[in-house]
């Protein structure tokens, strides 16, 4: 199912993606590679908080997974982003 879910992934079925990555997570709790497609994927819906979650579990499994610890730092940014308030802009007239 981690295969899948690449699949998924560049076919840009990002939500086939997560489903298939899911799968795979439960098949085999302990498979940083599946946690780490679930973060990507999730990130591709804009689902923050999932892909923050999925991207630590897959860094607890392997502390050096570098491309979830770049998942993580990108999730929380975008999640930052979101959550700031819009700002209001006044224009001269």
């Amino acid at each position: 199912d981690v295969e899948l879910s690449l699949a998924y992934y560049r076919a840009g079925r990002f939500q086939d993606c997560v489903e298939a990555a899911r799968r795979a997570t439960k098949l085999k709790p302990d498979y940083p590679e599946a946690w780490n497609n679930v973060a990507a994927c999730s990130q591709s819906l804009a689902q923050w908080d999932d892909a923050i979650e999925a991207a630590k579990v897959a860094i607890r499994l392997r502390p050096d997974f570098q491309l979830a610890k770049n998942n993580l730092a990108y999730s929380v940014q975008q999640r930052a982003r979101a959550s700031e308030s819009p700002r209001t802009v006044r224009i001269k007239r």
